[in-house]
């Protein structure tokens, strides 16, 4: 016998009592049903790089992501010689340089590097600099508008002191660099170095966010500590709370994320000088201060990302550099002796052994290479704050790579 679906009018469905318009509802949801499949399908909902709210934090490929606009970067990959990376370097002698530049130059990246240096550079820095590909934008000290001490400001920007100015010097020398159209890196220059290409890691996930801030260490550090919760409350009148601490030293994105990153960082820097509760003529490292209040309120955009502790291209060591170097001062200490010593010997390892220079026990690094690693055990790309662990790191193993580095560089070259 056929089986019927249908009913007369007026008649009962006998079994599931399931009336016409319960048959309506159900096609019409089977119907939403399919065009949602076929939306997640081609990634248009729940895509794997789906961009979030700051309230809705997502862990997703190694990203905390922050979600700021509808449409985000392209997927294709960056090319490292169309990158740059730029900072602000016056004052610094030859040795600095090599193990900035040197290092990157090391891994074989052949992008841009853009210094600013002093007027009155030596002329082996400058020497150095041209060797190794490097343009140089001459920085000269000046007068300052807001700022009590008149030579910490820079000439043609004396509204910003000296941790400010690098934002308007970036934007200037990015729109110079026709060129430089993929990865941009703004980073601090004296306490960096690097053990791969930052722009062709594996941990960069594509598309790529506009902007990528770095977290330190969480919860060793939290936005909770005084360089971020006293400033923030003192000039915008409220506590920011427990976040994961953002550096403000190191920042990765595209050339659009960069630019638009670096004018919400001049507005609100604007709005800091020219108010007496926000306004400080002595305070370092208010700009971190700044980074954190515009990231964790949303004034950064959409298409902005967190990237969680030692699993992007910059790794913030300075918090537990700082833990074990204090703690080999205390050890010392125990015994007689002093930081003096402790910077004169080896932190751990020997001689023969000088790859293996820190502890097994802290698990930061590769004890066969002595590189600095990322929690999959990688090579971090850029080890930031480094200097945290003292004078030995730099005696007895930094200066060993940095050798390194130059051999590769001559043979290359």
């Amino acid at each position: 016998m056929a089986l019927s679906l249908g009913r007369r009018r007026g008649q009962k469905t006998k079994g599931l009592g399931i009336s016409r318009v319960s048959y309506r509802s159900m096609a019409v949801a089977a119907f939403i049903f399919s065009l949602f499949a076929v939306a997640f399908w081609q990634g248009l909902i729940f895509a794997p790089n789906a961009v979030l709210s700051p309230s809705l934090s997502q862990e997703a490929g190694g990203l905390r992501v922050v979600a700021n606009k509808e449409k985000t970067s392209p997927i294709r990959k960056w090319d490292s010689s169309k990158s740059v990376l730029m900072g602000l370097a016056s004052g610094y002698g030859k040795h600095t340089f090599e193990q900035f530049v040197g290092s990157l130059r090391a891994t074989g990246f052949s992008g841009a590097i853009i210094l600013g240096i002093a007027s009155d550079a030596p002329r082996d820095v400058l020497d150095y600099l041209a060797e190794t590909n490097v343009t140089v934008k001459i920085v000269t000290l000046g007068p300052c508008t807001y700022h009590d001490e008149p030579s910490k400001c820079l000439v043609g920007l004396p509204d910003y002191k000296l941790s400010w100015a690098r934002f308007p010097l970036y934007k200037q020398w990015l729109l110079d660099c026709k060129e430089c159209t993929d990865g941009i890196m703004m980073t601090d220059v004296q306490d960096a170095y690097f053990q791969a290409d930052p722009f062709t890691h594996s941990s960069i996930k594509y598309p790529v966010p506009g902007l990528m801030t770095f977290e330190e260490i969480y919860p060793d550090l939290t936005t909770e500590n005084w360089l971020t919760n006293a400033p923030i409350e003192k000039c915008k009148g409220y506590e920011i709370g427990n976040h994961p601490m953002l550096c403000s030293g190191s920042t990765m994105g595209t050339r659009e994320g960069i630019l638009s990153y670096i004018d919400v960082m001049m507005k609100e820097l604007d709005v800091w000088n020219k108010d007496k509760q926000c306004h400080s003529s002595t305070m370092v490292g208010d700009d971190q201060s700044i980074h954190n209040h515009l990231y964790y309120s949303g004034m950064f955009g959409k298409d902005t990302a967190a990237i969680p502790h030692r699993t992007g291209p910059i790794h913030v060591v300075g918090v537990q550099a700082n833990k074990i170097f204090r703690a080999a001062i205390k050890e010392a200490e125990e015994v007689g002796d002093d930081e003096k010593w402790v910077n004169g010997h080896r932190l751990y390892g020997t001689e023969d052994k000088w790859q293996e220079w820190l502890d097994p026990k802290h698990g930061l690094i590769d004890p066969k290479t002595g590189l600095i690693t990322n929690l999959d055990g990688s090579p971090s790309p850029q080890v930031h704050q480094f200097d945290r662990f003292g004078l030995s790191f730099g005696r007895f193993y930094l200066d060993r790579k940095m050798a390194e580095w130059q051999l590769q560089l001559k043979n290359v070259s």
